[in-house]
């Protein structure tokens, strides 16, 4: 009696090893084929087999192979009778891991002193060497891209936040663009230049009589010179250059600290807009030019975006050329 039957195997618990193969009984022996590559040649009395539908699970030397064959049943009864110690019974369990494969043999060990053995045996150390290779190969190769996968997330998210800073400082170069001499309607000594004025500003205050909670009390514009920078509305506060102590730009607006004030203040409006412009009058104070502290850190954040861009795509070409393990 000799029957061939298609199907495909995997080591347990590597659904990525899975490779077609032609399972063959030849008298009294079972031959495993994937292609012209022979994965086992075994006595049917050796063999340690558990049927569950169309899945038979093989085992040999610790290692769990899993068999899908269309023509379970088939394979089955012609392994039966070959080889008496088959029972009959039939399981639908699907099999996927290890631990499935371990309550496979747990089940046909319990049937075996009822209803007779539903298993074979066999230890053939030779026999399992090319797939033993296989299992090891395709844990290496998944450990590699994992590794790789992780490397091509960080460098994403890293090249994300260059270029959103990227994207900041040319906002900020865009608005510093626009200072520059002009009449600004404030009073000013006779050396000092009015350089720039931002509308829309609202005015707030912090302190005991708002319970120590950011309160409006002023709307109105900011005004830049060389040397200060003066809120004016319904009355004007004035932040001297040289006062200040502390700047920060908050989503809300531009918080602001100056020796010459008992308490801070925060310019509610565009934070950013209000602190390049600041930052460039302040260039102009020190002598400089207006747009001289955005250039430089243009250029360098270009530059790292564009390193971190490189490096990107080097990772991504590596993770696509790592060869997966043959199925075959």
């Amino acid at each position: 009696m000799m029957g061939a039957y298609n199907g495909s195997a995997a080591l347990a618990g590597l659904p990525d090893s899975t490779t077609a193969v032609e399972i063959r009984i030849a008298g009294d022996r079972l031959v495993l084929r994937a292609g012209s590559t022979l994965l086992g040649d075994w006595a049917l009395s050796e063999v340690r087999l558990t049927q569950r539908g169309e899945r038979f699970v093989l085992e040999a030397n610790g290692e769990e192979l899993l068999l899908r064959i269309p023509e379970g049943d088939a394979f089955w009864a012609e392994a039966s009778a070959v080889d008496g110690r088959l029972a009959d019974a039939v399981e639908s369990l699907e099999l996927a891991t290890p631990g499935d494969a371990r309550d496979a043999r747990a089940h046909a060990d319990e049937a075996s002193t009822a209803s007779g053995p539903r298993w074979w045996r066999f230890w053939d150390p030779t026999a399992w060497r090319a797939w033993r290779w296989r299992g090891a190969a395709w844990r290496a190769y998944r450990a590699e891209v994992q590794s790789l996968d992780a490397c091509i997330e960080q460098r994403r998210r890293f090249l994300a936040d260059s270029e959103e800073s990227l994207v900041a400082a040319k906002r900020a170069l865009a608005w510093a663009s626009g200072v520059g001499p002009r009449h600004i309607p404030v009073g000013m000594g006779s050396s000092e230049t009015g350089l720039a004025t931002v509308p829309e500003v609202t005015l707030f205050e912090v302190g005991p009589g708002h319970g120590r909670v950011w309160a409006a009390v002023d709307t109105g514009e900011v005004h830049y010179t060389d040397r200060r920078m003066v809120f004016s509305g319904s009355t004007e506060i004035e932040f001297r250059f040289d006062d200040l102590t502390a700047v920060e730009s908050r989503p809300n607006g531009l918080f602001v600290s100056v020796s010459s004030h008992l308490r801070p203040h925060l310019l509610g409006g565009d934070g950013e807009r209000l602190h390049s412009v600041l930052e460039s009058c302040r260039a102009v104070a020190g002598g400089g030019l207006p747009l001289d502290p955005f250039e430089a850190d243009i250029d360098r954040l270009s530059r790292a975006a564009a390193t971190a861009r490189d490096r990107l795509e080097d990772l991504i070409r590596v993770r696509a050329d790592v060869p997966a393990p043959p199925r075959s």
